[in-house]
């Protein structure tokens, strides 16, 4: 009998659940080869698009991509955000935690190839409020790309493809009850206009 009961848990469990809300971009739908320049805090579904207070830069301004666009596919599906609009961009979602639960965050990750200089930026999960205290974060970083998909020689001598995506993935523990997680272009001036990282495919799943 408990065999029998092990078996039917294996075959009939229930799957982990995505914490986050429109992790693929899906939801404001964007035409195939176009995109829609995100310039206010709501602007993107289940996200905040912005810094968290004033004494930093604003940091509204990304990208919300279709399929076809830059020359590269989606992650997931068909729709991906540049971190990058004309400035630096950062987008944020709050999720509900339990405290000491240990969780794990999976997204995938590309470049702009079109921006012609390197690119990179923090994923930061910090406690809902405390922005500047992160119980994790990850630094993506991808180097110069020119537009026929091979990386500048001065940079490094590996050949990269426009269209191949990184899948990150790290686990962290929950200080509480409302946690967050953000991810922030870190270009810096001049390579701070358009051209940034990518992201898509975002989950957060309870271990």
């Amino acid at each position: 009998m408990k065999k029998l009961v092990s078996i039917l848990f294996t075959v009939c469990g229930i799957s982990a659940q995505n914490l986050i809300t429109n992790g693929d971009f899906e939801t404001d739908a964007v035409s195939a080869g176009a995109f829609s320049r995100i310039t206010t805090t709501n602007g993107l579904t289940g996200w905040w698009v912005g810094a968290d207070n004033s004494s930093t830069p604003a940091l509204v301004d990304v990208d919300l991509c279709g399929e076809g666009v830059l020359a590269a596919p989606s992650g997931n599906a068909t729709q991906f955000v540049d971190l990058n609009g004309l400035e630096r961009g950062r987008i944020r979602q709050d999720f509900t935690t339990t405290g000491a639960a240990t969780y794990t965050v999976t997204f995938k990750y590309a470049k702009n190839r079109n921006g012609g200089i390197g690119a990179d930026a923090w994923c930061r999960v910090f406690e809902t409020g405390t922005p500047g205290i992160a119980i994790a974060s990850r630094f993506l970083t991808l180097p110069v790309m020119s537009t026929s998909g091979t990386t500048d020689t001065n940079q490094v001598s590996t050949v990269v493809s426009a269209n191949v995506w990184t899948e990150a993935t790290f686990g962290f523990t929950a200080t509480g009850t409302a946690t967050s997680i953000a991810f922030e272009a870190n270009n810096a001036p001049p390579e701070k206009a358009s051209g940034g990282i990518l992201i898509d495919d975002v989950s957060i799943e309870e271990d």
